[in-house]
């Protein structure tokens, strides 16, 4: 895996989306190769203007895939959903293009563009059928041995399953190292023959080995592992494979000598100057934008429900310093007196009818951006909680009270990653996020939490 702006991203994934760039260019260009000179008479720029034209259309093409989630590794085989996904993909794109030569026709994309983005989906379903089978094969998947049988042993074989991008096979799992010997996933209790572990790596063509053990002591073979690491074999300890692939940090099997000892958790001066500047200009930008639609959202919030526009809650920010977070009001007035304290569910019956609409679009969080100019908030960083829940979780959750070592944010890693939370078992979860982004803060990632959070409004997800 390579490391791309601060997130591990697998090299079989860069080489799909390499490759899907290709595929699109080769279609715009042919086709507006084929027909330009017969539509626009040949002259000596055409091949000049015909490849800026693919350069413009082909971004185009793939942002409207990736907006509507066709480069997540667990949907690049193709089905029927996909191609019509496809088809919404690239009808999108072309009405885009059809403004384009509306509002500009001296561009003459005409005929060629029409039948690129008329070819371009069902030469896009047959690529990724391609790739599916080319991924099935497992010709060029890396095997693997596991050492471990405990929950993140678990966790891991769950990751691998789940993303056939990830490009790793398990060919064998080891309980531990010295109580029994090596087993292949396919041999049953059959014991292997090789007496050493280099033996056994050797002859079933291992080229990793990861070591997920939870109780190391006296049972780490260290000359064997030497000898694996100095023939080639790969060593990875459980966590830091667990972290590389799946973007978050395994909370049941972390160990204070990992956090200590791992690489990350660094704060570089001018990464938070740099981080504070771009907090402060892009709140005053969205308070700017968003300024003409404050007296609308006002206005309708007191018409819908009677109560207060704005909502003010206690949270736990930055070294566990309590604020007050501002929001429109969502709910209905005094909506926790007889519940107490309680997390949002889907559906929730508190939620007004305008609140509901203003959850979707994330309306309700815009005067948060008062609270990131105060430097309580950022605009990228683990959501804040209630006071209430934060010292149940704290009880509850080893580690839970790193979160508190950065500014809480608008939106966050745990954010564009997982679902909203309403248990502490989804606490759990965003936890494990909030730790990856913790560790490997930075602008280039705090930008891709970003386009990943206009996706989501866009698509509407996630709100309750």
């Amino acid at each position: 895996m390579l490391k791309v702006f601060s997130r591990y991203v697998p090299i079989r994934s860069l080489f799909f989306l390499g490759s899907e760039t290709c595929v699109i260019v080769f279609v715009v260009w042919a086709a507006l190769a084929w027909l330009w000179p017969i539509h626009d008479g040949m002259s000596d720029d055409w091949s000049g203007r015909v490849f800026l034209n693919a350069v413009w259309v082909v971004p185009l093409c793939q942002l409207s895939l990736y907006y509507h989630d066709l480069y997540l590794g667990s949907r690049s085989t193709p089905t029927w959903r996909s191609f019509v996904k496809i088809l919404q993909s690239i009808g999108l794109a072309a009405l885009v293009v059809l403004g384009h030569c509306m509002l500009f026709p001296e561009s003459r994309l005409g005929y060629g563009m029409i039948l690129a983005l008329a070819i371009l989906p069902f030469t896009l379903i047959g690529w990724r059928a391609a790739y599916a089978k080319l991924i099935a094969s497992q010709a060029f998947d890396q095997r693997m041995l596991l050492v471990g049988t405990g929950r993140l042993a678990e966790d891991v074989v769950t990751a691998l399953n789940a993303d056939p991008n990830l490009g790793h096979t398990i060919a064998a799992r080891l309980p531990e190292f010295p109580n029994a010997g090596p087993r292949t996933a396919n041999l049953g209790d059959r014991r292997a023959e090789p007496a050493s572990l280099i033996e056994f790596i050797r002859q079933y063509r291992i080229a990793r080995v990861v070591v997920a053990v939870e109780d190391r002591r006296g049972k780490f073979p260290i000359d064997e592992l030497l000898r694996c690491k100095f023939s080639g074999v790969k060593i990875d300890d459980g966590p830091s494979f667990y972290e590389r692939m799946t973007g978050k940090v395994h909370v049941d099997a972390l160990k204070p000598s990992w956090l200590i000892f791992s690489e990350g958790f660094r704060r570089h001066r001018f990464t938070a100057v740099m981080k504070r500047g771009l907090d402060v200009g892009s709140a005053l930008i969205g308070l700017l934008v968003i300024a003409p639609l404050i007296p609308l959202i006002a206005a309708a919030i007191k018409w819908d429900s009677p109560g207060p526009v704005l909502y003010r809650q206690e949270r736990v920010g930055a070294g566990e310093k309590r604020f007050v977070l501002i929001k429109f009001r969502s709910m209905r007035a005094n909506a926790e007196k007889t519940t107490g304290p309680v997390w949002a569910q889907n559906g929730d019956e508190r939620v007004t009818r305008v609140g509901a609409w203003l959850r979707t679009f994330r309306l309700d969080e815009v005067p948060q951006l008062v609270n990131v100019l105060r430097g309580e908030m950022s605009i990228v960083g683990p959501r804040p909680e209630r006071p209430c829940f934060v010292e149940t979780l704290q009880a509850q959750i080893p580690y839970y009270g790193l979160r508190h070592t950065v500014k809480p944010g608008l939106t966050g890693w745990a954010q564009v990653r997982y679902q909203y939370g309403a248990s502490v078992q989804d606490t759990i979860e965003k936890l494990q996020y909030d730790l990856y982004y913790i560790k490997n803060m930075s602008l280039l990632l705090d930008a891709t939490i970003l386009i990943e959070t206009v996706k989501i409004i866009l698509l509407r997800r996630g709100a309750r």
